[in-house]
């Protein structure tokens, strides 16, 4: 019988900002990993928490001495991932390098040094068919996505391989208690905003899938009895997409008297945040939220595929106010999208400065406690992307150059 493997997750130094939170998609990985196939040895590093330096990770990784590595690399954090992996190569060439996220699953074509195998789509399954391949001796395909999605997502991360008291303890300032633990209750997006690169989940069926909410809840109650966390995130791309499931979260919450307080992001649709969800939010411990506003023009936010209005996005916002939930308002500039044509087109300096006016007006009305204002980026997977490449307009392919805040 051949020996299990040592299986290594890894993160790498992203920056000088100290770490705000462990990466929980590769977290979620490594817990159904072990789940699944128990008899390997797992193992976790984020380098981001305490970032040492070159010599320090090397001796990380020959202590460890891994036979398969997973990595996530986001767009504007490629370069940090493509060079931890070369490292790994160069201290331990027997080992092979697995990486996934959205970017690698958007361009899977583009040239990655020292990975033996780009995960497309959803990792989970995904990681465990490539476990299999390495413990049998086999070598791993350039490529590999899974059959198919998980069709049962109730499971925690791997908190247990975390220092959760090691990240930033300023994480959280919005609330009395730090430091803060991030929740992803859900999976997906149904809407399709034409500068979103969340490409992993737009093919699975459902496009939203959702944890239980006792499922959800006992994640919270069981950071908050582990670890003395009583602030938490939800990273879901919009926790009010399904009203009935984020109600039944708040009522467990509040029946289990809790007494947290949380943060998320929003849809302004009012089908998706009637008054009286707010005020259960607000009850159960909603004290802060997020709205992607995009722009104070309706036709950018049309161009856009938003399927939402700047009247809404007010109204949203006026509902937060009233009921005591401070708001973070994020705006883009300089969106790209095809006129009658099929041709690059985009938003005007008129346009751009109704978006300036509407972010002064709800400042001034303090309706907004903070904001941030992006420059739009090509994001590979988004349709802004494809459109600009397709009519040859992308003339810088290195990320790290690109200004994604």
């Amino acid at each position: 019988m051949m020996d299990p493997l040592t299986v290594l997750f890894v993160n790498p130094v992203l920056g000088r900002e100290k770490a705000l939170t462990p990466p929980w998609g590769m977290l979620f990985v490594l817990a159904y990993a072990r789940k699944e196939r128990p008899t390997h040895h797992y193992h976790f590093l984020d380098f981001n928490v305490a970032k040492p330096d070159a010599e320090h990770q090397r001796a990380a990784l020959e202590s460890i001495k891994p036979d398969i590595i997973g990595m996530y690399a986001t767009t504007n954090y490629l370069n940090e991932c493509l060079n931890l992996a070369a490292m790994a190569k160069e201290v331990l060439p027997g080992c092979r390098v697995v990486l996934g996220g959205h970017h690698a699953t958007a361009r899977p074509e583009d040239d990655y040094p020292a990975v033996d195998c780009i995960v497309l789509g959803e990792g989970e399954k995904a990681f465990v068919d490539l476990l299999d391949k390495r413990f049998a001796g086999e070598e791993l395909p350039k490529t590999h996505r899974a059959a198919a999605f998980l069709d049962h997502i109730d499971f925690f991360p791997a908190w247990d391989k975390v220092e959760i008291q090691a990240y930033h303890p300023e994480a959280g300032s919005y609330f009395k208690y730090r430091p803060q633990a991030w929740i992803t209750a859900s999976r997906g997006c149904p809407f399709d905003c034409t500068f979103c690169g969340s490409v992993v989940y737009r093919e699975s069926r459902p496009r939203h899938r959702r944890r239980s909410p006792i499922n959800v809840v006992d994640e919270i109650e069981f950071l908050k009895n582990t670890h003395q966390i009583r602030s938490f995130f939800f990273t879901d791309d919009e926790v009010n997409i399904h009203v009935p499931w984020l109600s039944e979260i708040c009522d467990l919450i509040l029946q289990r008297k809790l007494a947290i307080r949380w943060a998320a992001q929003f849809r302004a649709n009012p089908q998706m945040l009637p008054e009286w969800l707010v005020v259960k939010m607000w009850e159960s411990g909603c004290r802060a939220a997020g709205i992607g506003m995009e722009s104070g023009c309706n036709d950018v936010l049309r161009h856009v595929n938003k399927q939402t209005t700047v009247e809404e996005n007010l109204r949203a916002a006026q509902l937060f106010r009233k009921h005591g939930i401070i708001l973070h308002g994020c705006f883009m500039i300089g969106n790209v999208w095809a006129d009658e044509a099929g041709k690059p087109d985009g938003e005007s300096y008129e346009q751009i400065q109704e978006t300036r006016r509407y972010i002064r007006r709800l400042l001034n009305e303090g309706l907004l406690t903070s904001m941030s204002l992006s420059i739009a980026s090509p994001l590979p997977g988004s349709a802004m992307e494809r459109l600009l490449r397709e009519n040859r307009r992308l003339f810088v392919y290195d990320y790290s150059q690109w200004d994604h805040g």
